[in-house]
């Protein structure tokens, strides 16, 4: 079980497979990800605006990573017509690394036509045009670690839970949606969903890979 608030339900899924089915040929592989063997929950983007989400992913048990891939790609201008509105709505994908690892949708989803739906602006955007600030301040903690222990962690599918007011920022999944996680400073911290608690366990992700992992 997840947190209440990052739980995804079968619109989400019927949503993304919408998305995919559209999508040029090269990308059709995202449909055998779109299930609950691969994706778990979702997130709300805490510091973006409305309409991003970072999918939870189960790496334990089903790590599509391809690291010979782009570690992120955005593909936006993916316009799909919004019957309530009478106008085309934005959507996007973010990939990391072959995963899908979030979207972006500002539509509802039971207004969104499926049968009209505009590519002509669609683009293949490289580390993507929204970088979410979950991953910036991963990134900045994470400082110089090589490839292998970075493979250690799941940085394809970094999100920020809060728990006591205080933002926590994933760097590895543990299964049964508890995480290991970083707060702005680098510390270290184990977040266990039920019963829900949170124990520091590194004073930073050096420590944490020598002595923990």
């Amino acid at each position: 079980m997840l947190f209440k608030s990052n739980r995804i339900s079968t619109a989400d899924f019927s949503f993304l497979r919408n998305v995919v089915r559209i999508l040029p040929a090269k990308w059709k592989y995202l449909h055998r990800q779109i299930n609950t063997n691969c994706i778990v929950g979702k997130s709300r983007s805490q510091h973006m605006e409305n309409g991003y989400f970072t999918l939870i992913l189960d790496r334990a048990s089903n790590d599509t990573s391809n690291y010979n891939l782009p570690e992120l790609i955005t593909l936006s201008g993916i316009l799909v017509w919004d019957k309530k509105k009478q106008d085309y709505s934005e959507v996007q994908l973010d990939i990391s690394f072959g995963s899908l690892i979030g979207f972006y949708v500002k539509s509802k989803y039971e207004n969104l036509d499926w049968a009209k739906v505009d590519l002509s602006q669609f683009l293949e955007n490289d580390y993507g045009k929204n970088i979410d600030e979950s991953r910036v301040v991963v990134d900045k903690n994470l400082g110089d670690l090589n490839s292998k222990d970075r493979n250690k962690l799941d940085l394809g599918d970094v999100f920020s839970v809060e728990v006591n007011e205080q933002i926590y920022y994933t760097i590895k999944s543990i299964g049964d949606g508890d995480y290991v996680a970083i707060d702005k400073n680098g510390g270290v911290f184990f977040l266990k969903h039920d019963p829900l608690s949170v124990k520091k366990i590194a004073k930073n992700v050096d420590e944490y890979l020598k002595n923990v992992l």
